[in-house]
């Protein structure tokens, strides 16, 4: 068990060696934490760090240090709530940190305190535990074992998957061996290396110099649109069971999606819709569909009754269509890992 093994480990000094590990990072990332710093503080301001308590091994309460991505006092509001864009908008460069984790670094420094291993499951906030977590079956193994400052089930799903499916792939990770979670950490730190690389590239050169400064245009929508290889909407009446209109996505985001197809609606009006993805990033190759309901913001193409481009405004039906979403549409887990 997990358990067992972290226990032997913390008696043959190996808690020593996490700890001077994290130390040359915060040596060699150094580089790192001054650019981020002065990131959050010029897109956000001050404070630039954010202090908040979560429960560590078996419940111990301990302060984890983030770089600071949401406004001043988002926890109050939020309560017991997951953090969504239904909250509060956040700046682009706010958004770009948490979905590389690079908002985690900090947490280096929860290692050297003795709070926090490298891998394992995320320490939760009382509020979430008691709200939506206690009375999950099981979930109580969490606190077995040290919290991580890589999760393996946020490496696995998005921000908005159910609670009770990341217990599930936690339970997994803490009951497995020791060789199985070694391998599994070294291939998350290549993904992770991998996903903040694409990320970094893709942010500051697509989305600001060329779109920005060669272009001179601004992009209306600040988070990156994802593209889309095979995936279908269909427009369908209340009871779901006629088709009655449809077309393909050509790319989304967390509001927006693009649409090719013969869409011969009113805009402004608000329809159900079935979005269906055969893309290789799903699992398997599987097809997998979310509902949501879309409004037609506008027409691309000037002409009516024919095959154009569209912009649909969209909104998840449920927090299981939302998780969907962003699973399969929206690709924000890091590693795809079996439900």
């Amino acid at each position: 068990m997990y358990a067992d093994m972290n226990d032997h480990l913390n008696e043959t000094g190996v808690s020593y060696i996490d700890r001077a590990v994290a130390l040359l990072l915060i040596v060699l990332l150094s580089p790192v934490f001054l650019f981020v710093y002065l990131l959050v503080f010029v897109t956000m301001g001050g404070p630039v760090f954010y202090v908040g308590e979560r429960l560590g091994q078996h419940k111990k309460t301990f302060n984890i240090i983030k770089f600071r991505t949401l406004p001043i006092g988002a926890q109050k509001r939020i309560g017991g709530e997951l953090f969504n864009h239904k909250h509060e908008s956040i700046p682009a460069v706010a958004q770009f940190l948490r979905d590389t984790r690079l908002d985690e670094l900090p947490q280096l420094v929860n290692i050297l305190r003795g709070e926090m291993v490298f891998f394992g499951p995320r320490p939760e906030r009382y509020e979430v535990y008691v709200k939506q977590c206690a009375s999950i079956p099981g979930y109580e193994a969490r606190f077995q074992v040290p919290p991580g400052v890589i999760g393996v089930s946020q490496l696995c799903t998005p921000h908005s998957a159910p609670k009770t499916m990341r217990a599930k792939i936690d339970r997994r990770y803490v009951s497995s061996s020791s060789s199985s979670n070694i391998g599994f950490g070294i291939y998350a730190v290549w993904v992770l290396a991998r996903r903040l690389t694409v990320q970094f590239a893709y942010h500051f050169w697509r989305e600001r110099i060329k779109n920005q400064l060669l272009n001179k245009r601004s992009e209306r929508r600040t988070e990156p649109r994802i593209k889309q290889h095979g995936a279908t909407i269909e427009f369908l009446d209340q009871d779901k069971s006629t088709v009655i209109a449809d077309g393909y996505l050509l790319d989304i985001n967390h509001e927006f999606i693009r649409v090719k197809g013969r869409i011969p609606f009113k805009a402004d009006e608000k329809y159900l819709c079935r979005l269906t993805s055969q893309s290789k990033k799903s699992l398997r190759g599987r097809t997998k569909s979310a509902y949501c309901y879309c409004t037609l913001l506008k027409n691309e193409d000037s002409s009516k009754d024919k095959i154009g481009e569209y912009i649909v405004k969209y909104e998840a039906v449920s927090p299981l269509n939302k998780y969907l979403i962003d699973q399969y549409f929206l690709y924000k887990a890091i590693i795809a890992c079996p439900n």
